[in-house]
Formats: C-alpha cells, sequence, structure tokens
C-alpha cells in the first residue's frame, strides 16, 4: 500500500528556470518535490501505482492546455539497460505526444491536453519501493530468524 499525500498550487505560465519548487508530495514518509505549471487546469490529486510503474494525476480542466512537470528520478523514471528511455503518456487513456527535458535529478515532461481532460497518466520503467526501510529490515530478520530456528531444530526444507 503507497500512502500519499499532496500539496499543490497553479501558477501562471514561466520558463522552466523558474518553476516553483513547493509542490511535494509524501511517499511511505518520504518527501519528494514534484515542481509543475499547468495552464487550463488544477491538478487534484496525484496517485503512484508501484505494479503498473505509473504516476496518474487527476485534472480539472477550464480549456485545451498543457502541463509541465519536472519528475524526480528517485520518484519514477524510464530507463533500459542504464540509459534513459521514453515514458509512455496518457491523457484519458489515449497516447499522447509529449516534450521532454533530462538532468541528472529529474525528467521534465510537457504534456499537453484537451478540454475536459479528466486523468494524466505517466509510464514508466521504475517507481519508488512499495516498502520503506523498515518493513525491508523486517522481512530480512524473519528469513534469518527461519533460518537459524530451521538449523537448531534440525528442519529441512
Amino acid at each position: 500500500m503507497i500512502i500519499l499525500v499532496i500539496t499543490v498550487a497553479c501558477y501562471p505560465k514561466m520558463s522552466f528556470e523558474q518553476i516553483p519548487a513547493n509542490n511535494t508530495i509524501s511517499v511511505n514518509s518520504t518527501r519528494f518535490v514534484i515542481p509543475h505549471i499547468i495552464t487550463n487546469g488544477t491538478i487534484l490529486a496525484i496517485n503512484l501505482d508501484s505494479q503498473s510503474k505509473s504516476m496518474t494525476l487527476t485534472i480539472k480542466t477550464t480549456n485545451a492546455g498543457s502541463l509541465i512537470i519536472s519528475l524526480p528520478r528517485t520518484l519514477i523514471d524510464a530507463r533500459d539497460n542504464g540509459s534513459d528511455s521514453h515514458f509512455t503518456v496518457l491523457t484519458n487513456k489515449h497516447g499522447v505526444n509529449f516534450q521532454e527535458l533530462t538532468t541528472q535529478n529529474y525528467r521534465q515532461l510537457t504534456i499537453p491536453f484537451a478540454n475536459k481532460t479528466s486523468t494524466i497518466e505517466i509510464i514508466g520503467t521504475q517507481i519508488i519501493p512499495e516498502f520503506g526501510g523498515l518493513v525491508t529490515l523486517t522481512l530480512v530478520s524473519s528469513v534469518l530468524l527461519t533460518i537459524a530456528m530451521a538449523s537448531k531444530t534440525k528442519l529441512r526444507f
């Protein structure tokens, strides 16, 4: 289960260097800054799906517009054999052409959308693990304890 909290604000159109950096989401107690600008719309929610390795944005539009979003690579990325690969972007479940700029830490997508678009889905190849460090530590401890108990009681698997 992914725990998701979002803080969103709308901004007028700005250049890449001026994209506000105060939009954040929290996933498993880790905060991620997600700078974005949306024209003719508002982001209502952002949901992550670790199985489909996707991020779905629920939006409300007032007209055709665009979303410029900077995705932290530590949250979601698209890579193949260590190199950047392409995201798949859908608006209302239909493929859309988009523009992309990359940096070491972010992938910035400019996604156009039509009026009455309600969802934008960004599909990558990797997403933040669903389980936090505490769950991983608990799992490893359980496996080690099982091995230790099996060797003491001479159980065979």
